[in-house]
């Protein structure tokens, strides 16, 4: 993995947080002196996202705006040192949409040299196609005990009733906000999916239909709560 993060642009697919964890253990091998130590400076700053041969992007909102990568255009347009490399990485690079996905096309296909990027994503087929084709891939995937411990999760994979109360009270705890809504939308079509296959009964069919609609329309900026609320009445 080591020389493979030198790859102009890169696509690594798999859980945010296994994804993240192999990112900055990826980074710190090629940018510490001391191959990847997790103690030095260097790679303290990685992990908080901090060293200077860095630079990470988080959609500031549902999806990402057009301005949020200004700053990577000021720092492309530097030419580098031969010896030098410095790394874009695009967290949920998903919800890139079509018009930042277009803008950063190009440096994408043809980063000067020296520079690479690395995008991060659950979710590969929300990417454009012309996105994935330039990049090399990487995929992650959760080791047999790593099992998803949302509350929500839990409790609108029950076999049994929802209780909108209990879900009401774990709601306004955990603060969804929409690209989080998102990622769920996601785990509970793959579960139900799968208790389809297994055992295809109506309760299964009909709580598919429900999310698949749901992920058709997912929440709009601050709407997370009341889109669950509503989801949840579809359920019961």
């Amino acid at each position: 993995m080591n020389a493979s993060i030198l790859s102009p642009a890169q696509l690594w697919i798999g859980n945010t947080d296994i994804v993240l964890n192999a990112i900055q253990t990826a980074l710190q091998k090629r940018l510490c002196l001391h191959e990847g130590c997790g103690t030095c400076i260097s790679c303290r700053n990685i992990r908080q996202q901090e060293h200077y041969a860095t630079m990470w992007f988080k959609p500031e909102k549902a999806t990402y705006t057009v301005e949020q990568f200004d700053i990577l255009f000021d720092k492309i347009s530097l030419q580098l040192d031969e010896d030098q490399h410095f790394f874009f990485i695009i967290q949920h690079a998903d919800v890139l949409g079509q018009t930042c996905s277009n803008k950063l096309l190009k440096v994408i296909e043809e980063p000067p040299l020296g520079y690479h990027f690395i995008l991060a994503t659950e979710h590969k087929h929300q990417l454009l196609k012309t996105i994935q084709s330039r990049c090399l891939e990487f995929y992650f995937t959760a080791t047999n005990n790593q099992k998803n411990d949302s509350i929500l999760f839990t409790m609108l994979t029950s076999a049994w009733s929802i209780n909108p109360i209990e879900f009401l009270q774990e709601l306004d705890k955990t603060k969804i906000n929409e690209y989080e809504s998102r990622e769920l939308l996601d785990q509970l079509y793959n579960h139900w999916s799968k208790q389809y296959l297994h055992q295809p009964t109506l309760e299964a069919e009909r709580r598919l239909t429900i999310i698949a609609a749901a992920i058709e329309r997912p929440p709009m900026p601050g709407s997370s709560n009341l889109f669950w609320k509503n989801l949840v009445l579809n359920l019961q």
